[in-house]
């Protein structure tokens, strides 16, 4: 009888709050379950509540039969709710022969959390993405444990289909295992993505909570929802098991604000620099004449003498050589006798933006002044960058706009000039070691026409980028596109001067060139610079209507 009323006792005392180290235990969030398979909870009711489950766990874990094996399967439950000081019968998890197994994978480890930086190639990677690691202290961090949490997707789903999925959940999801070398490769490597590491002051009882949380985990399957449950969203609900406080819900969830929610506990940090980022450090080492040496020795893949090249050079071939057969699985005739060169280790300086500190909403307010009208501009984006913020790396300027309208005010009127519904480029700059091709594609609703009128505007493009001077990059592109029925081709041009990481200049012109209309052609000139969250810019603009002259500030949040 006394055990009957503690337990009734303590199901009406977690029930007093919305948000209980309970229902984080068992993946409830807003009364609902957020596991889709069916052998993850005990109780059979439906729709299931987080009280029956927790009566249908208490009651196993009471049973003469079943407690122990309970017990066994899911380990946090029944470590949690002993420590409630319920009635539940003692158990020795030491003797459960496949948790010890699993756990035995994770002694003496320290928990990290692992951010991959954006790839807009992927729509579900634009973001970035973050990972757990779990490091022993006795083995290279690159055999490290990784856990991540990932759609399983189609490959036969095109475009649409994919991203219609991930945005109503027709995707299943889990949270995975691998290990880390193998997301160097992928991510480092293939896709030439920057990892930033962060070290997290997490106790060993606590680093306990996550690993039984994944033990009772390995067989959940999720849904999975491209903004708000996601690798960022699951990421944090697995690390906020070994914490108290309760777990944050959004309708929008990046993997920045993982970061930021778990900010205070990071304790240490390392990055692993792309190669590209690598080969663009070490090129810009080289004099000119390590640089002809460098053209000649790759484009005539001759064998080298090791004491007639200096330190830099013998870094550069190196990174280069690995770079091509990682990447592209190339391998010269002269790759071994490259690989055999002597040298010393060259340190990288790494001038990346510290993904902590970045800012992916923008709020932008411009003053526009011509002989017609007086106007004023509020942009307002969501999320997440344009090729017009600040970046850490002239290697390649990156784009991913959705649902950003900008609103035209002037003395009379109010108005919709452009709406962004998205907005994707890749403007990665041609070098003497790699060649990308840059591209483009955009769906906007939009004012620049000859009728400056709304128009529905669909395009894409593709084109190349290169550097000069180390400073100055330019894009030139070819587009196509449809605007409302009216079909055009586009020529166009980005150029951008960086004077230096706080100050830009940027230029950007094309026409669109119609069947059987009048050509619409827009040039437009700014100067930008940057004071912490803060961009003050002035800038000309000049189209087939009129010419502008506005005065604008942008704060990034």
């Amino acid at each position: 009888m006394k055990s009957l009323i503690l337990t009734i006792f303590f199901i009406n005392y977690l029930y007093a709050f919305d948000n209980t180290q309970w229902n984080k235990i068992i993946h409830f969030s807003n009364n609902q379950p957020n596991i889709i398979s069916s052998n993850f909870y005990l109780s059979s009711a439906k729709p299931l509540t987080a009280k029956q489950e927790l009566n249908a766990t208490i009651a196993l874990l009471q049973s003469k039969n079943n407690g122990y094996v309970t017990a066994c399967n899911y380990p946090l439950r029944y470590t949690f709710l002993k420590s409630q000081n319920l009635n539940i019968p003692t158990y020795n998890l030491q003797h459960c022969k496949q948790l010890n197994k699993f756990f035995d994978e994770f002694k003496d480890n320290s928990v990290y959390l692992a951010y991959s930086s954006e790839y807009i190639s992927v729509p579900s990677s634009a973001f970035g993405h973050i990972m757990v690691l779990l490091k022993n202290k006795n083995a290279p961090i690159e055999v490290a444990k990784i856990v991540h949490f990932a759609a399983v997707t189609d490959k036969k789903d095109g475009f649409f289909q994919y991203n219609y999925k991930g945005l109503t959940g027709g995707y299943k999801s889990y949270y995975i295992l691998d290990s880390f070398f193998k997301k160097i490769y992928e991510y480092n490597t293939k896709e030439q993505r920057n990892i930033y590491l962060y070290k997290l002051d997490f106790s060993k009882q606590q680093l306990e909570a996550i690993i039984y949380n994944l033990f009772e985990l390995r067989k959940a399957t999720f849904k999975y929802y491209f903004f708000n449950k996601n690798c960022a969203s699951y990421t944090s609900k697995l690390l906020n098991i070994a914490k108290k406080e309760p777990i944050k819900e959004k309708a929008i969830y990046l993997p920045i604000d993982t970061l930021q929610e778990f900010q205070s506990d990071i304790i240490g940090q390392k990055t692993f620099l792309s190669l590209v980022y690598k080969l663009d450090y070490l090129y810009k080492k080289l004099s000119q004449h390590e640089k002809k040496q460098f053209e000649s020795i790759i484009q005539s893949n001759s064998t080298v003498d090791d004491n007639n090249l200096s330190n830099n050079l013998k870094v550069m071939l190196i990174d280069y050589y690995q770079f091509q057969f990682r990447k592209f699985h190339i391998s010269y005739k002269n790759y071994n006798n490259i690989m055999k060169l002597h040298y010393q280790t060259i340190d990288i300086n790494d001038t990346t933006i510290n993904p902590l500190e970045k800012k992916p909403s923008l709020l932008k307010l411009e003053y526009q002044n011509s002989k017609n009208d007086t106007s004023v501009l509020l942009t307002y984006r969501p999320f997440y960058s344009s090729i017009y913020d600040f970046s850490d790396t002239n290697i390649q300027e990156n784009e991913f706009k959705i649902f950003t309208p900008e609103i035209k005010l002037t003395k009379n009127n109010i108005s919709l000039n452009k709406l962004t519904l998205l907005s994707i480029k890749s403007y990665a700059k041609q070098t003497i070691y790699y060649k990308p091709i840059s591209w483009q594609i955009s769906s906007t609703f939009d004012r620049h026409n000859t009728e400056e009128k709304i128009k529905f505007t669909n395009q894409l493009g593709a084109g190349i980028s290169k550097n000069y001077f180390s400073n100055i990059s330019s894009t030139t592109l070819f587009n196509i596109g449809i605007e409302n029925f009216t079909p055009y081709i586009r020529p166009e041009l980005y150029i951008a001067i960086y004077i230096n990481k706080k100050i830009r200049l940027q230029e950007n012109s094309y026409i669109n060139l119609y069947y059987n209309k009048k050509s619409y052609f827009k040039h437009d000139i700014s100067f930008s610079i940057q004071n912490k969250n803060f961009v003050y810019l002035i800038n000309y603009t000049y189209d087939v209507n009129y010419y502008k002259i506005g005065a604008a500030i942008k704060y990034y949040f």
